[in-house]
């Protein structure tokens, strides 16, 4: 949930405050923070009594939680050469290497929307999705610097930063520059994605000055710390705890992010060339080469009935990555079939109707698929119609006890809720009926047709 401008408007002023009252904390040298104690935001884990975790003074605040580690001083190093090599530009519409132009023709454009709204300018070295499927090293950092930069290398200058932290390049799944305006408040926050604990979070100090107030630890705000971010100090953070910044100066201010894992692997590392063009949601990005790669529908579930079939496809859509259909029973492959379409591509381009497929090309991370549980009825007729339109879809079968799936459907069928088309569609042949009776009945169709002794 986003917060609310005049929110931010209060945390700024008081940041002023604190400025002048709360010392700065140096973090102790402990080491890399376990990422066992990054499971969850601190403030799921050590709920306010409230539930409300915002800085109303009013409120008595939870005790900080003492056994979870939230700041390490890591190293301090000569960051002089960094700060030669970013500081042309990093507080003006400047041609430079933190000019969207200038980047979008020799780096790669990525959309970070909470930063970009607040004019925070960045130079992308390294990043991945939400989801650490795919890490994307960008042409600044493993590329020679173009003109006016000829010579000079980010992978270089920030050598002696990853020897300090003791791990290989390979590990960064994230590293940016980000220059905070002055006036700014990133308010109160922790960060999400699957990718937070799964990393260890790092800032480095470039550019700053002592009225840049950086706060950090605990479950609550009253919890934080004010960091004493002195420039060329390497500092992990937990993320998963509540922390800020206010620059409260005239001058903006210029961290070094980093995130690297321990032993997660992504799937995928892809370099990227310059000017190449990226394709984002809020939780995933692709490359443009890889547009309309994914197939449509990913997954078809065809039953059974009153087995979780629909569970299961809100289950599958809530993921951020997951899209809901036009429709989540498209029948296509029985009620729906087009008899008419002789060939495989013109039966295609039909069920792609039911689907946002056009919008989907432009995410080949994200899936969709159907949920129609009669096709289960008639796997004889639709697998072979499945295979001619689409062979590529996954078939998710869903099964439960017979005679609870049995009562359900009675109950489904007998039921007085919904519309009259609704009901009629659903059947009404067992109104009126006993569940046993139509036990009764169904078993005598069956001795009928030879399936029942």
């Amino acid at each position: 949930m986003a917060t609310p401008p005049e929110e931010i408007e209060r945390q700024h002023a008081h940041a002023s405050t604190l400025l002048k009252t709360l010392p700065p904390f140096v973090p102790p040298s402990s080491g890399p923070i376990p990422l066992k104690y990054k499971t969850a935001p601190l403030a799921t884990l050590y709920p306010a009594p409230t539930g409300d975790d915002t800085a109303d003074e009013n409120l008595p605040p939870p005790p900080p939680p003492t056994d979870v580690p939230c700041l390490s001083t890591m190293a301090e190093v000569d960051i002089s050469k960094i700060k030669d090599l970013i500081s042309h530009g990093h507080n003006s519409d400047q041609t430079s290497l933190w000019s969207p132009d200038y980047a979008a023709k020799h780096n790669v454009s990525i959309t970070r929307p909470s930063h970009d709204a607040w004019g925070i300018k960045k130079i992308m070295l390294i990043f991945c999705d939400d989801f650490l499927q795919s890490v994307y090293t960008l042409p600044f950092y493993d590329k020679p610097l173009p003109p006016p930069y000829t010579g000079k290398s980010f992978k270089r200058v920030l050598e002696p930063i990853i020897s300090a932290l003791g791990i290989k390049p390979s590990k960064i799944v994230r590293m940016l520059f980000a220059s905070l305006p002055p006036g700014v408040t990133i308010p109160v926050h922790h960060d999400t994605g699957e990718w937070v604990n799964k990393s260890h979070r790092i800032h480095v100090p470039i550019i700053t000055n002592p009225s840049v107030l950086f706060l950090c630890g605990g479950s609550h705000p009253s919890h934080m710390k004010r960091v004493s971010a002195t420039e060329g100090l390497v500092f992990e953070m937990n993320n998963q705890s509540k922390h800020a910044v206010s620059n409260c100066s005239s001058f903006h201010r210029v961290h070094l992010i980093l995130d690297y894992v321990d032993s997660h692997v992504p799937k995928r590392v892809v370099p990227l060339s310059p000017g190449e063009t990226i394709l984002q949601t809020r939780r995933s990005i692709d490359v443009k080469s890889d547009y309309g790669k994914t197939p449509c529908p990913k997954y078809l579930i065809i039953g059974a009935q009153k087995a979780g079939t629909t569970s299961m496809y809100e289950y599958i859509c809530s993921h951020p990555w997951g899209v809901k259909g036009r429709r989540r029973e498209t029948h296509f492959f029985d009620w729906r079939w087009q008899a008419s379409l002789t060939s495989p591509a013109s039966l295609r381009s039909f069920y792609m109707k039911f689907f946002y497929h056009e919008d989907l090309k432009s995410h080949p991370s994200c899936i969709t698929g159907d949920s129609t549980p009669s096709y289960l009825l008639h796997s004889d007729v639709v697998i072979p119609r499945v295979k001619t339109v689409c062979p590529w879809t996954k078939i998710i079968v869903m099964l439960r006890n017979p005679v609870d799936r049995a009562l359900s459907h009675y109950r489904m069928v007998t039921s007085e809720d919904g519309t009259e088309a609704q009901k009629q569609v659903r059947g009404r042949n067992w109104v009126g009926k006993t569940f046993d009776d139509v036990i009764e009945e169904e078993l005598r169709e069956l001795e009928e047709v030879g399936l029942y002794k």
